[in-house]
């Protein structure tokens, strides 16, 4: 069970403000024996070095632009972000040009221009099946979320495609969605690009739950292909990563990638046939085969369902909770423990990952079966990890 099971949605909240004044307060120092106080770094150097660090985590060399547009936690004038991460080098930097990386990682900014090279030839696969996907009944936005978003993909990369469907038409949309996506696994001769539709939401459902600083990162860095206004509601309905990244949260989103795709005749007749009572019903008997499907399948697999179960409801479908989400949190927290030591208070790295670290899923099946493949963050995509669960071919 879920502690979100337990505790009130009030209470939720409260833990929440907590958890962000612990983020914006000033550090304190910290309580391990033999570390000075000292060591507690400032509040501009500390975002500075926990932004690199984030970043270093998807062997990412940042620009000093995107360094100051993805600042963790803080806002600062270009002027004190550059003088700070001057300081900064003496101990723990390295810049080169517009690039500014850790120390010893200097090597990610020629994997930068690499994987940049790499993403402009998986950008037009990626602009088709978004054409595709935005001609299907119910589909109201279609976005490129990942590391194709950041143009740090690799050649093999999956295409992470966020969608969002008319209210109370998820699953039938899925129908539609899903299908699309295992054709290009099924025959890759023909469709060289995977395509992983691993995060769709509905029109009444914009708000993402998972608040914390994966999520926060991944709400900001979405890449529109087709429904502008869809994705301008759902950034307002998320204005809430501002608390994690203040800055990229006032970007606007590009028109640079948006497709002119129009609705097809036969994808507005079967809207227009499903509204109402039928299409509310219908909607409603796919997502229970479905969720009775998946839940068997877990079972029979040992797994703990009640942990799987936020992943299928009827207005939000995503990778189950607590599997990518706690990887990253660890490796991260990991990564900077390694690093900086106690000069990051552990109270601050809390407040980073909040519901994971207190609402998460109960149960460590998923958790050690993504453990398992993202051992390091160098391999493989969330579609894969699942699909011997999440596979459409032997569902109802």
């Amino acid at each position: 069970m879920q502690v979100g099971d337990v505790i009130s949605r009030g209470d939720q909240e409260t833990r929440r403000a907590h958890a962000i004044a612990a983020l914006n307060a000033a550090p304190t120092a910290s309580s391990s024996p033999g570390v000075p106080s000292s060591q507690v770094l400032p509040p501009l150097e500390r975002s500075i070095l926990l932004t690199v660090l984030y970043a270093d985590l998807f062997d990412y060399a940042l620009t000093r632009a995107e360094l100051l547009e993805r600042l963790i936690g803080t806002t600062a004038s270009p002027a004190r972000v550059e003088a700070a991460t001057c300081r900064l080098c003496a101990r723990y930097l390295f810049t080169e040009g517009e690039f500014v990386v850790w120390k010893g990682r200097e090597g990610l900014i020629e994997l930068r221009h690499v994987r940049r090279r790499a993403a402009s030839g998986l950008w037009e696969g990626a602009r088709r099946y978004g054409t595709w996907l935005a001609r299907l009944p119910f589909v109201r936005m279609v976005a490129v979320s990942g590391s194709l978003a950041l143009e740090n993909a690799e050649p093999e990369s999956d295409v992470d495609l966020f969608c969002i469907t008319e209210a109370n038409r998820l699953w039938l949309a899925r129908l539609f969605i899903v299908p699309l996506s295992r054709l290009t696994r099924l025959f890759p001769a023909r469709f060289p690009l995977y395509l992983c539709p691993n995060y769709i939401l509905s029109t009444s459902a914009l708000g993402v739950p998972d608040r914390n600083l994966f999520t926060a990162h991944e709400v900001t860095q979405a890449v529109p292909l087709w429904g502008r206004h869809t994705f301008r509601s759902f950034l307002a309905a998320n204005a809430w990563v501002a608390e994690y990244l203040p800055h990229r949260s006032r970007r606007r989103s590009s028109a640079d990638r948006l497709l002119a795709s129009s609705r097809p005749v036969p994808a507005r007749a079967l809207e227009k046939l499903l509204r109402g009572p039928v299409g509310d019903a219908l909607n409603r008997l796919v997502h229970g085969l479905f969720v009775s499907f998946y839940r068997r399948r877990a079972e029979r697999a040992g797994w703990n369902w009640a942990a799987l179960a936020p992943a299928y409801e009827r207005e939000r479908y995503t990778v189950p909770e607590g599997g990518y989400v706690r990887v990253v949190q660890r490796l991260y927290e990991r990564q900077v423990r390694d690093r900086l030591g106690a000069a990051v208070p552990a109270s601050y790295m809390r407040a980073l990952f909040p519901e994971s670290c207190s609402g998460g899923p109960a149960g460590s099946e998923w958790d050690e079966l993504f453990l398992r493949d993202y051992g390091s963050m160098r391999s493989g995509g969330a579609c894969a990890s699942f699909d011997a669960f999440d596979s459409v071919d032997s569902a109802p």
